[in-house]
């Protein structure tokens, strides 16, 4: 499980290993660099990696940001950005309401406060915590699997 340091070390282990061996990542192995480490040549390498992060585009690929951002940018955008999303529109929203930063923070922190973001309903508990996360996780994992969504002759796909 690399760190984006290693990142060049974890896809030369990737692109070495077995068919039948499986890789576990995490969000580090995420991006188009580990997608173009793998030419069709080597496409039996690309089965058994599994990476968890902590969302896909496609869990909701009918969503209206999924769509929108796609005509936008003419590719998927990466949970990152949705979450980045999500995290300006509570922001926006909270400064609607009061924009000092203790009014942000107590307007963010009300169990009233809710804001439709690109995952979904955007709330947060007392602690600051998203809610929900517990009985609605937005974590994903996918596969690295053929196709052409990204351009680099693989996509990341998510697990059912």
């Amino acid at each position: 499980m690399p760190n984006s340091q290693e990142l060049d070390d974890a896809l030369d282990v990737m692109k070495a290993k077995r068919p039948d061996q499986f890789v576990l990542g995490g969000d580090a192995l995420y991006g188009t660099k580990t997608l173009a480490a793998f030419p069709k040549a080597t496409e039996k390498n690309a089965s058994g990696i599994v990476i968890a992060v902590p969302g896909h585009i496609t869990a909701n690929s009918q969503s209206n940001f999924a769509q929108t951002s796609r005509k936008l940018w003419w590719a998927d955008v990466s949970w990152r950005t949705a979450l980045s999303y999500d995290a300006t529109q509570a922001l926006i929203a909270a400064l609607k309401q009061n924009p000092t930063r203790q009014g942000v923070a107590e307007i963010l922190r009300s169990e009233s406060f809710s804001v439709d973001g690109a995952t979904g309903k955007v709330q947060f508990l007392p602690s600051g915590d998203r809610k929900n996360q517990l009985t609605n996780p937005l974590s994903q994992l996918v596969t690295i699997e053929p196709g052409s969504r990204s351009g680099y002759g693989y996509d990341f796909v998510a697990v059912p």
